[in-house]
Order: structure tokens, then C-alpha cells, then sequence
């Protein structure tokens, strides 16, 4: 920080630390709650005894109300301090978080008003901390930048702070940070404090070589000296300007040098210094240096201290000065002659906000002194409304990219008049490379300005068409060696090629083209040439125009690119190709619905060719099957932009009609505006008839349907009537066989018996026969209902009726469980008893049977399966097993009518799906079906 005077020293309170000055920025590691209170409780006692204005900003771990309660146990009386007002502990969420966000301008300038009322109110200064406990990952960034940026400005303010961070929660890069940003830490290390000092010098060199490699380039271009030295005058920075005033070869040649030897009064030099510790900048700063030869220099400069450096600007004004030496040493005579050159600096705070300019701006901007507000919008304010913005972002680009800024623009005086200014700054930057000032001078150039202007516009108004012009621009001597090319041409072959010859650069190749019209007589009107294949396969339309400079013959060569037009002349041959061949007539119009374009197709269709039908109306085609509102929809729909779409009825050149599907599209400009209608036109005369046939097919399929209908009906009668009328006949000679073996059984033999016992069953076969074939007309018929059925539910209950039936069977069903699908739950429950019942039947002579129902995936689809170990059967007679009274056992060996698998096939047939068997015989049987 430099020497301090001790009057400005302040007790801090903490031990190791002893006395510090304002401004001073400090950091605190901690790991606990007792190692914030062992610092800071002693640190804000220390304020409150300085007759300080102290607040403190809590988090974790510590609360307001532990801070509290350490205070009152340290400092006698505190609740005085804080009934004065002297002392503020607030939580971070009514601080930094205010509104529910961080915001560093807010937070900045809430410390500033902070000190304002406390200075106002009769207190030292200002003593703050503030804990980080609650930053977030995504708020760390923007939280080092506020503390970069009171890091810069803390110098001018009458403050202390300490801020402090969870040494556990801070990663390296964020310790690194929080280093960068403060004059040094405290921390704890072995179970002692200790102060770890931040090379204050070291950022300022590191932030010199920053500007030297960001800003080199506006540095040495500046037409002011700008360099930066140490307290003790070494030179840490310098320009082109600064080496060129006091003799050195170079700024580097300057730098590491001490800034001493060049004054011609080093006492002055103690003097300024003195101003800067009081003031922390001095403003028009006039004083006599001496260069490397020993030559006596006059320059007004100013000079803002920042901890230990100093950073300059001045302008070298011998030369005026020896016209006006007898003035120098006085005030006015300063101000006389800062009014000959017309040069008036500034400096703006970009953090603070603050503006300060010398006196001279006022009367360079038409005021007399002290009616001139000196705040940048005011300024703005005065610049010409058409120069306004240029000066804007010329600010702009210098503070946010670090671009050069001298500008010259116009200024309007309150009198209406109006003057040219010339403006020249350069920004300060932090450590962290952040804008926290803008230096420059202003100068009054109207004379010159005014002198130049006509040459001026010439020159850009001569170099602005060639360079900005969009097509490429060269110019070729007689040796066909490139002596100038413009921006659009660089930007095709590339900068650098000035000097060569042409069609090295255009064609790669070591000789002139064949085609090349400069091969003609340089000069005598233009010729133009199309060459294709060069720079990347582009298309260029070359012209060449024979001119004069310099009394030399030369060609002017104009390239324009025509790649984008080539393929879009081929991409249009390809549509209109396309448009041509297609099948279907189109019909190109305008918006009046003027025929513009027909294709081929449409001759075929109407018999109108291209030439009849090209500037007529469409309506030429009416065959007056359509009414007028027909029309009127037609075209209130495409009119309105939207896409047409119909059947009429047409009349072809010879007369004939023909029906037709037509699409109406809107064509739109690239505005969106609507130019023209394209007509897509089917001729569907195959496809109505079509339509008829099929109209006529289902006319006939209606009433052949009907007839099967009523002929199932007759048949469905019949059966029912059949049915009633055979049971009738067998119930009796089943009955009457029944009485003849009660009543008469002594009376007939074993023979005897035996054939009315047949008898009974061969009528009991026939009843059993006509029941099966009544349920397979049912299936039929029965309506279809699905919903979710419980397979595994509904087998395992048909296999319990089985078992009921026969206990003493060794029988075993295995049902999956879990099984449920969508079907019709009383006409699957027909599947399972016939399938189940067939399984259990067939099983009946294995002395250990078993029956498993089950799912499988069959060619992609789940399929359902019912499985058994019984008598099985011969696979070439698989195609019998669903067709009614088809059997591949006697009625001897296993009882039935051949009607349950037919009763399966329908059901599953009705569901959608199918059902197959797999078996041999003696080995078993498996049945899929799927739904």
C-alpha cells in the first residue's frame, strides 16, 4: 500500500494484524463458528472504540443472534452502540440475497451509501464483513467479480472490510480467487493465526502484462504518453508515445527503468505525490521532464494512484508552451494555454459511476464555467443526433472488447452550432482484466475538420465502394500481375496475392488461359467471359474493361459469382422437367386465373395444346354439370391462400366430357404475397367406372346377403324344428327300450337284452348327435362380447368339474397362472371344456395322465396351449381334426360325435384367430390357439 500517514491508520483490533489503514480489504479462512468469533468480535470492538460505523452481514454457521450474544459478553454496554445506530447484524438474505438474488452493483452501492450516512452522521468511517457461506456454485463467479471489483475501488473509500469463507467449502481455483481479490488472508494453520499478505504488487504487474498483451496495439498507437511505475519510480508500463517523448527505442526499452532521472524537478515529483496519498488522483497535472538527451520537456498529464502503482497519462506540449512560457505559472496562464491547444481531459469511474473533466471542457462545449453538468449523459446529450450512436459503441467496444477508442465526431453548442471534436481514451482493467476506468483528452478540431472534410469524404467514399462492393474487383497490369484486389474477391482466393500473376491465383496453372480475352489488346471497351471450375467449383461471369493509371495500360476485371444462379437454373430445369413429364395434366395461372403454363399431359387430357390454351381462362373447360356457387367456393378458397381440392365434370376440345380430380395450390412470393394458382388435374373416368362396378358388387353382395340371411333363417327353423321332431321318436324308443328291459327282462334272453340295450344306446348316441350340432349353430350365431378374462381361472375350473366327475382318477392339471386376455368369456369357456375335456378323455388309459394349460410365442405371437400325455394321433390326418363328425378314433375306443373341435375352430375363427394341433400317437397331444 505505500507509506501511510499515521493519522489514517486505524486500530483493527486483531493481534497479529495491529494497526491498518482505510481501504484495507481482508479475507478470513474459517473452519468454525469460534474461529468467525475469535476474529471478528475483537475486530468490530476495536470499530465500535474508533467511533466507527460497523455492520456485520452473518450466515452459517454463525446466526445474528450468536453474534449478539458474543458481542454483549465482550463490549460493556453494547446495547448502547446499537440503540446509537453505531452497529448494524443482519442475516445475508436481507443483504446480499435482498429480493431473492445477488446482484454486485446493488451490493456495491449499498456499502457506498452505507458510509455516506455514516460519514454524514458524524463517524469515522465505515467497518463491514460479511460471511460467504451461501454461495452457490452457480452464483461464484459473479461474486469474485464484486469482489474484484471492491478490491479496486476500496482505496477510495473510508472503509475496512473482512470478508470471510468456509475454508471447507472453498475448492483450490476458489481459494486462488479469493486470494486474487483481497490484500491478504487470515488463517489458522497448527492451531495459530496467521496472516498470509498478498503480492499487491505482483497483480499489478500481472495486470500490466495483461493490458500490455490485450491492448498493446492501442497503446502504442495512442497520440498520448500512457504508462504505469511503482512509488519508488520504476516504470512497469509504457507506449509507443511514452518512448518516443523521452527518447527510449522502444516502450520495452522503457520499461524496468526508473521514472526519476526524466523529471527536470524531482521535488515536484514529491509534491504530486503527496496530492495522490491525500486524494488518490491528481487531474491536468502540468510539469517539466527531461529525455534521455538531456533535453527539457513540458507535459500535462493526469495520475491516478491505485494501492502501489501509479497510472499515467500526458500529452506532450513543448512546443506550445515555449509560445507561452511567460504564462506557465500561473493558474490562468494554464488555463490559457489549455484553451489555445483546445485539449480538455476526463476520467470516468466505469464502477462508481463518477465523471470528472477538466475545466476546459466547458468552453470547448460552448458553456460558460460551471453550466456544464459533467456526467456522460450530458455529454451525450450534446453530440449531434446523427454521430450519437457511433460515439456510443465506440464506448462501448472500448470498455466491453478493449478496442481503440479515438473518434472524431461532431458536438452541437447550446447556441445551435455546431464543432468537431477529436476524442482519445484508454481503459484501466483490474487484475481480473475487468474495466474500472476510462482516461482520455478532447480536442478541439473544428478548423482542421472543416479544412479536411471534402478530401476526406473523396478518399472513403472512393475506397468505401471498392472494398464494401459485393462483387469481386481486381485490377491487372500488362505483365497480367494482380496490383489490386478487393474484400469480396480476398475473401474467395484469400489475402496476399497482389503481385501475382492472374491465372496463378484464379486457375492454379503456370500459363494463360486459352480463353483469356487479355491476350486482345489491353484497353477498347469490355468484354465478358464466363469461367466455371475455380475457387471451390464456383461459377464466375468475368468482365474485363481496359483503363489507365499511372499512364500505364491496365485491365479492370469485375467478378461476379453466378454459382447460386447456375444451380438454381438447373435446380428450375429439373422442376419444369419434372412439371412436364408428369402424368397428370398441370395448369399454371395467375392470380386473374390467366393461363400461364400447361404441361404436355393436359394436351392429352383436353386436347387443347400449349399454344391454344397459354392466355386463356380455364373456364374454357366448363361443361356446365356445375352451378355457379360451385365456382364461387373454387375461388373464395384459393383467394384466401388455402389449398382447393375437388371432383368436377369437364369438356374436352372435341366435345366429350370427362370427370376430373383437381388440386388448386396458391403459389406465394417469398414476401408470403400470393402470385400465382397451379392446377393439378387427374382425368378419373377408369376410376368412376370402377366405383360403379363396385357400387354394383355391393348392391349385389347386399342382396345375396339378404338371401343368406332368410335361407339361414328357413335352415335355422328347419333344424329347430327337425331337432324337436327326431327327439320326439327317440325319446320313445329310448323310453319303451328302457320299459321292455324293467318289465320284460325275465321273459327275454341274454340276446335279447343285449339288442335293446344297443338299441337305448344307439338312440341316446343320436339325441347326444343333434344336441352337438345345435350348439355348433350357436357359435355361429352368438353374439361376440369381449372384455378381460382370467384364463388360468376359467381352465382351472373346468379341470375341477373333470375331477369331480371321476375322483379316482391319478389325474394332474398344471395351470399357469396369470394368463388374462380380451375375448368373449362364454365362448371361450366352450374351448376349454371341449379342449380339457378331450385331454381328459383321451387320457383315460394312462395310468398317471396329465394335463397343463399354458402360453407360448408362436411365430411372433403369443399363442395359448393345452397339453396332454394321452393316446395323441397320426399327423397326416391333422386337417380332419376341425371339420364336423370327423374322428380319428372308434366311438368303441373313446366316446363322442366329432362336433367339439368344430365348436373350437368356429370360436377361436370368430375371435380373430386360429387354432392348430401337434401330436403322435401313443405320445400325446398339444392344442394352440391364439385370440
Amino acid at each position: 500500500m505505500g507509506a501511510v500517514n499515521a493519522s489514517q491508520l486505524r486500530k483493527s483490533g486483531i493481534a497479529l494484524l495491529g494497526d491498518v489503514p482505510w481501504g484495507t480489504h481482508l479475507c478470513q479462512f474459517y473452519h468454525s463458528k469460534e474461529d468467525l468469533l475469535e476474529i471478528l468480535v475483537p475486530y468490530f470492538k476495536a470499530g465500535l472504540e474508533n467511533n466507527e460505523f460497523c455492520m456485520w452481514v452473518t450466515s452459517e454457521p454463525l446466526t445474528v443472534k450468536d453474534a449478539v450474544a458474543a458481542m454483549k459478553a465482550a463490549v460493556p454496554g453494547f446495547y448502547s452502540y446499537v440503540k446509537n445506530g453505531q452497529i448494524e447484524i443482519i442475516p445475508h438474505t436481507d443483504w446480499y440475497l435482498k429480493g431473492g438474488y445477488f446482484e454486485e452493483k446493488r451490493v456495491l452501492a449499498g456499502w457506498v451509501g452505507k458510509l455516506n450516512k455514516a460519514l454524514k452522521n458524524g463517524y469515522g468511517g465505515l467497518r463491514l464483513t460479511g460471511n460467504t457461506f451461501w454461495i452457490e456454485k452457480k452464483d461464484w463467479k459473479s461474486f469474485a467479480d464484486y469482489e474484484a471489483t471492491v478490491d479496486s475501488v476500496i482505496g477510495q473509500y473510508k472503509i475496512v472490510a473482512v470478508c470471510t469463507y468456509s475454508i471447507d467449502k472453498c475448492e483450490a481455483s476458489e481459494v486462488i480467487d479469493v486470494m486474487n481479490c483481497h490484500q491478504s488472508a487470515i488463517i489458522r494453520r497448527a492451531g495459530k493465526w496467521e496472516v498470509i499478505e498478498s503480492a499487491s504488487r505482483r497483480r499489478a504487474e500481472k495486470a500490466s502484462e495483461l493490458i500490455e498483451q490485450k491492448y498493446g496495439s492501442l497503446l502504442d498507437n495512442a497520440l498520448i504518453a500512457v504508462f504505469r511505475t511503482s512509488l519508488k519510480g520504476e516504470i512497469i508500463l509504457a507506449n509507443g508515445a511514452f518512448a518516443k517523448i523521452f527518447g527510449f527505442k522502444s516502450a520495452q526499452e522503457a520499461a524496468g527503468q526508473s521514472i526519476i532521472p526524466l523529471w527536470a524537478n524531482p521535488e515536484k515529483r514529491k509534491d504530486y505525490l503527496a496530492q495522490l496519498k491525500e486524494k488518490g488522483r491528481v487531474f491536468g497535472y502540468e510539469f517539466e521532464g527531461i529525455t534521455k538527451k538531456g533535453k527539457k520537456i513540458t507535459l500535462l498529464g493526469s495520475i491516478v494512484l491505485e494501492g502501489d502503482v501509479l497510472s499515467c497519462i500526458a500529452f506532450d506540449i513543448t512546443e506550445r508552451r515555449k509560445t507561452e512560457e511567460a504564462l506557465e505559472k500561473s493558474e490562468e496562464r494554464y488555463k490559457l494555454a489549455e484553451h489555445a491547444t483546445g485539449i480538455g481531459s476526463w476520467d470516468w469511474n466505469i464502477i462508481t459511476g463518477v465523471l470528472q473533466w477538466s475545466e476546459m471542457i466547458e468552453p470547448m462545449f460552448g458553456f460558460a464555467e460551471g453550466e456544464f453538468e459533467a456526467t456522460y449523459e450530458a455529454f451525450l446529450k450534446l453530440v449531434h443526433p446523427d454521430d450519437r450512436q457511433r460515439v456510443v459503441d465506440a464506448v462501448n467496444a472500448c470498455v466491453e472488447k478493449g478496442d481503440d477508442y479515438q473518434i472524431e465526431h461532431r458536438i452541437v453548442w447550446p447556441d445551435s452550432s455546431v464543432h468537431w471534436v477529436l476524442e482519445t481514451g484508454n481503459v484501466i482493467r483490474d487484475v481480473n482484466g475487468k474495466a474500472v476506468r476510462m482516461l482520455g483528452i478532447v480536442q478541439d478540431i473544428t478548423g482542421r475538420q472543416q479544412a479536411e472534410a471534402l478530401l476526406k469524404q473523396e478518399k472513403e467514399f472512393s475506397e468505401n465502394v471498392l472494398r464494401t462492393m459485393p462483387d469481386g474487383l481486381d485490377i491487372v497490369d500488362e505483365s497480367l500481375r494482380l496490383v489490386y484486389m478487393n474484400k469480396a474477391l480476398e475473401d474467395v482466393f484469400g489475402k496476399g496475392n497482389v503481385g501475382k500473376k492472374c491465372y496463378e491465383v484464379y486457375k492454379d496453372d503456370k500459363k494463360q488461359c486459352e480463353n483469356c480475352p487479355l491476350k486482345n489488346p489491353l484497353g477498347g471497351g469490355t468484354q465478358v467471359l464466363e469461367v466455371s471450375g475455380i475457387s471451390g467449383n464456383k461459377t464466375f461471369q468475368i468482365s474485363h474493361t481496359g483503363i489507365v493509371l499511372g499512364g500505364k495500360r491496365h485491365v479492370l476485371e469485375i467478378f461476379n459469382d453466378i454459382t447460386g444462379r447456375k444451380k438454381a437454373e438447373e435446380k428450375l430445369h429439373i422442376q419444369s422437367s419434372a412439371l412436364a413429364a408428369a402424368a397428370n395434366a398441370i395448369v399454371l395461372t395467375n392470380t386473374d386465373g390467366v393461363i400461364e403454363w400447361v404441361n404436355p399431359a393436359f394436351t392429352e387430357l383436353t386436347g387443347y395444346s400449349a399454344d391454344e390454351a397459354v392466355g386463356q381462362n380455364p373456364r374454357m373447360l366448363k361443361s356446365g354439370k356445375q352451378g355457379s356457387s360451385f365456382y364461387k367456393n373454387l375461388w373464395d378458397t384459393v383467394l384466401a391462400g388455402n389449398v382447393w381440392k375437388g371432383e368436377t365434370v369437364n369438356r374436352r376440345k372435341d366435345g366429350s366430357l370427362y370427370p376430373e380430380d383437381m388440386t388448386i395450390t396458391p403459389v406465394r412470393s417469398e414476401t408470403g404475397k400470393v402470385t400465382h394458382f397451379i392446377a393439378i388435374k387427374e382425368d378419373i373416368t377408369a376410376r368412376k367406372q370402377f366405383e360403379e362396378e363396385v357400387m354394383q358388387l355391393n348392391n349385389d353382395l347386399k342382396n345375396r346377403a339378404a338371401e343368406l340371411e332368410a335361407a339361414n333363417k328357413e335352415l335355422e327353423a328347419f333344424s329347430y324344428s327337425t331337432s324337436h321332431d327326431l327327439r320326439s321318436p327317440l325319446r320313445s324308443i329310448d323310453g319303451f327300450s328302457q320299459a321292455l328291459l324293467e318289465d320284460y327282462t325275465d321273459r327275454l334272453d341274454d340276446k335279447g337284452k343285449d339288442f335293446l340295450k344297443r338299441l337305448r344306446a344307439a338312440t341316446q348316441r343320436m339325441g347326444q348327435l343333434i344336441d352337438d350340432m345345435l350348439k355348433l349353430s350357436r357359435v355361429t350365431k352368438a353374439g361376440l362380447s369381449r372384455n378381460e378374462v382370467d384364463l388360468s381361472a376359467l381352465a382351472r375350473s373346468v379341470a375341477a368339474k373333470l375331477q369331480e366327475a371321476e375322483p379316482d382318477r391319478d389325474a394332474e392339471f398344471v395351470v399357469a397362472r396369470g394368463i388374462v386376455a380380451r375375448c368373449d368369456k362364454q365362448l371361450v369357456q366352450q374351448v376349454f371344456e371341449n379342449l380339457l375335456g378331450n385331454a381328459w378323455k383321451f387320457t383315460s388309459r394312462q395310468p398317471s395322465a396329465r394335463m397343463e394349460f399354458g402360453t407360448t410365442v408362436k411365430d411372433g405371437q403369443q399363442a395359448y396351449f393345452i397339453r396332454d400325455n394321452g393316446a395323441g394321433f397320426d399327423m397326416a390326418y391333422a386337417g380332419k381334426l376341425f371339420m364336423p363328425f370327423q374322428r380319428l378314433h372308434s366311438a368303441t375306443e373313446f366316446p363322442g360325435t366329432g362336433i367339439g373341435l368344430a365348436i373350437v375352430s368356429r370360436v377361436i375363427a370368430r375371435h380373430g384367430g386360429k387354432v392348430w394341433a401337434e401330436g403322435s400317437v401313443g405320445k400325446g397331444a398339444t392344442f394352440y390357439f391364439t385370440l
